[in-house]
């Protein structure tokens, strides 16, 4: 279902500019225009909660060669808008019949994290090049910002609290509902990928203190962390040790695969090792996750 009228803000706001003028002349190529950023705050977050996409979620300026580019509009912060051009004979055909200009990416067709950020999923083979080009609010009148390495936190949450609660399906709405829930997991994750076993879960315990109610769409994500947390008293030193030795192989797989995943810019690839990493120190204890 198309997302347009939603987001009428971001697609009519530019009224005093076409695509041209800020991003060249796109429709005379093989290109797609995205935006990333939409739902980085409160402002933009409506868009994504509307058509019901988890934040952040991607906004369609131009995906499909039969239609009309969607200048900027951007009602909050700097956004980048990603420019991908494409070779014709690999990825024309697909171009030609998409029809996603002025939506939400509700099927996550681009892709969001790494070095392929912006790029039709199916067409990854096929990209010749890529522009990144930054306009903040205000959106009737969009101005050029500073550009910004994005922040990967919540990939490398959502990534780390997928595998460690393994029986959970979606981490997503908790990650993005509760900074209080997702910035405090960021030192054990960090502990956990140097190898700081013991200071990670000290750092663990005290970010699972920390958990508060971040909402109905986090509450089995909040009810299984509680949980952990009571576990976690009951964990002794020793047995972490015990455990770590007992797990070593399993454990330097997933720790070597989430280093793999870093290189790539992998990030929630690379959260879900070093989740699944520490799932391996807890088990063969009386902790059912």
């Amino acid at each position: 279902m198309r997302s347009f009228t939603a987001f009428v803000g971001f697609a009519t706001a530019s009224a005093k500019g076409s695509c041209e003028d800020y991003f060249g002349n796109v429709m005379e190529g093989f290109v797609t225009v995205v935006d990333p950023d939409v739902g980085l705050t409160d402002v933009s977050g409506a868009y994504c909660d509307n058509s019901n996409h988890s934040r952040p979620c991607t906004f369609i300026h131009y995906g499909g060669l039969n239609t009309t580019c969607v200048p900027p509009g951007p009602p909050d912060g700097c956004h980048r808008y990603i420019v991908t051009m494409y070779s014709e004979a690999k990825c024309g055909e697909k171009l030609q019949n998409l029809d996603l200009t002025g939506t939400i990416d509700v099927a996550d067709r681009f892709t969001t994290t790494g070095k392929y950020v912006g790029v039709l999923k199916e067409c990854v083979d096929a990209v010749l090049s890529q522009e990144i080009q930054c306009y903040g609010a205000p959106a009737d009148e969009p101005v050029e910002c500073l550009c910004k390495e994005p922040s990967h936190d919540g990939a490398i949450l959502t990534g780390f609290l997928t595998g460690l609660l393994a029986d959970t399906d979606d981490v997503t709405p908790c990650v993005h509902a509760g900074v209080d829930v997702g910035l405090s997991f960021l030192n054990p994750i960090s502990d956990f990928a140097d190898g700081h076993v013991m200071k990670g879960f000290d750092d663990l315990a005290k970010a699972l203190r920390k958990v508060q109610p971040a909402g109905e769409k986090c509450a089995v994500v909040r009810d299984e962390l509680k949980k952990l947390t009571t576990d976690l008293r009951h964990l002794s030193p020793a047995k972490i040790h015990a455990n770590y030795k007992a797990h070593q192989t399993e454990i330097f797989v997933h720790l070597t695969a989430a280093s793999e995943h870093k290189d790539a810019q992998e990030y929630q690839a690379m959260g879900l090792e070093l989740g699944n990493a520490v799932r391996r120190i807890l088990e063969g204890d009386a902790i059912v996750l």
